[in-house]
């Protein structure tokens, strides 16, 4: 077989592929333990500004730092600009390779501070593994700000509301809620691309109440005779909206109470359900809502019960049920990914207000909660004592401050500089892989044809 020499320019270029293939291959991991460095935080940073209602004046400030990642896993990113100047990012479940993660510093902490020239930045990348030292490091900013260049967000910034169908819906920079418009519903997740990932719904179904027959002050649904009661999704409810200052939402319904076992009206009674805010601003991620009763006349009772389902429509999340210690009345239940990462929760107090005419004496509630799969049952138990007709308690619906990543890699990679040269170095790597392929022939070629002029002269 023929071998040939490869020619000095021939050999540069097969020397640049090399080097091109090695730059598309991750760096080895920083000095120190191959079993704890498994990210690093990338010598890129660079830098934004936000102007919701562009009015000139910024709400936000983005710093996008670059985090190197050698081992899979779930990391994040915290920042500080100095004192209460601070953001977090993630954790995120990130894969090897280069990540453009963005850090945002609200602007109502910049526009208290005495910020003014250029910033030092100090970024902390931390893994949800407690055995894993977190990695540190400064970046000064390229640009110079001022304080007075940054606001808090404006009303209607940093929350837009729209209808959608049968729901009015408030969608804030990390939360979004949702109330239906026909029936007690409400509907809580993320914001943005992550809704659809931690999306769970409130729903309230029944409301009955009870004589305490074995008198033990305690309702027992076995023991304890059921004397009235109402199917929450029969009633015909309606809304009033307010967005005049932040916003109101109520959503009210006339029940009729039905005597049990005879479905006969005996009473009336009206239910509200209201979220509202002096802001527009569903953030930090966590919406309050009131859940207010009118008895319209006293009833021969001892408790009122407002039977609910807490539900993952995701169909993905599981739940965990926690009660406060100490008997001090406090109930979480939260929804988590795969049995660990937490997204969002719906808690409340056992504390509640009651009244003839107005509800302000304290009073306290009861809890029944049954586990459900990917969800829960929920009994709210009021007293019904001493000619109590109004009845006010503020359950809370809430999201974890770190937002998921939504498609893996994409989001981050997609500007990533690391990807970019990786476009570029596969590029020229094709083009001089051609040129050595092409030379390569002719050279062959130019040999045939000087060996075929050989033989003719041979013969001749």
């Amino acid at each position: 077989m023929l071998k040939e020499e490869i020619p000095g320019h021939h050999t540069a270029i097969i020397v640049t592929m090399g080097l091109l293939l090695l730059m598309l291959v991750p760096s080895a991991p920083p000095a120190g333990s191959q079993d704890t460095v498994k990210i690093a935080l990338g010598r890129l940073v660079s830098e934004d500004v936000l102007d919701r209602d562009g009015d000139g004046i910024y709400e936000y400030l983005l710093m996008n730092v670059e985090l190197i990642v050698y081992v899979p896993g779930s990391y994040g990113l915290h920042g500080e600009l100095g004192e209460d100047m601070r953001a977090n990012a993630g954790p995120f479940d990130l894969g090897i390779g280069s990540h453009i993660i963005e850090l945002r510093f609200p602007g109502g902490p910049i526009s208290r501070s005495q910020m003014d020239g250029k910033v030092n930045l100090h970024v902390d990348a931390y893994s949800r593994d407690p055995e894993m030292e977190t990695r540190s490091r400064d970046y000064m900013s390229v640009n110079e700000y001022s304080h007075t260049d940054f606001e808090p967000p404006s009303d209607g910034a940093g929350t837009e509301v729209s209808i959608v169908g049968d729901e009015i819906v408030l969608e804030g920079p990390l939360m979004e809620v949702r109330m239906n418009r026909t029936r007690p519903v409400l509907t809580f997740s993320y914001s943005g691309r992550a809704s659809s990932i931690s999306r769970a719904s409130v729903s309230y179904l029944e409301l009955a109440a009870f004589e305490d027959t074995n008198g033990n002050g305690i309702l027992d649904a076995d023991a304890d005779t059921e004397k009235y009661h109402t199917d929450l999704e029969d009633v015909n409810w309606e809304i009033e909206t307010d967005f005049s200052g932040g916003y109101n939402i109520v959503l009210y319904g006339i029940l009729d109470l039905k005597l049990a076992g005879t479905g006969d009206t005996v009473g009336w009674a009206r239910m509200t359900f209201s979220l509202s805010s002096e802001h527009m601003e569903v953030e930090p991620p966590s919406q309050k809502f009131d859940i207010d009763l009118d008895l319209w006349q006293p009833l021969d009772a001892d408790f009122l019960g407002v039977r609910h389902v807490l539900k993952d429509e995701t169909g993905k999340l599981s739940t965990e049920i926690a009660s406060g210690e100490g008997g001090d009345g406090e109930y979480s239940i939260t929804l988590k990914k795969e049995g660990k990462r937490p997204y969002g929760s719906y808690s409340w107090r056992e504390d509640i207000m009651v009244g003839a005419g107005e509800a302000d004496t304290p009073s306290r509630a009861a809890s029944i909660v049954h586990p459900l799969e990917g969800g829960a049952e929920i009994w709210f138990v009021y007293p019904l004592q001493d000619d109590a007709r109004l009845i006010h308690h503020d359950p809370t619906l809430s999201m974890d401050p770190n937002m998921p990543a939504v498609g893996g890699e994409e989001r981050f990679l997609g500007n990533s500089p690391a990807v970019m040269l990786g476009g570029v170095a596969l590029g020229i790597l094709m083009v001089a892989a051609t040129l050595v392929l092409r030379e390569i022939r002719m050279r062959r070629r130019r040999k045939w044809e000087s060996d075929s002029r050989k033989e003719v002269v041979r013969r001749i």
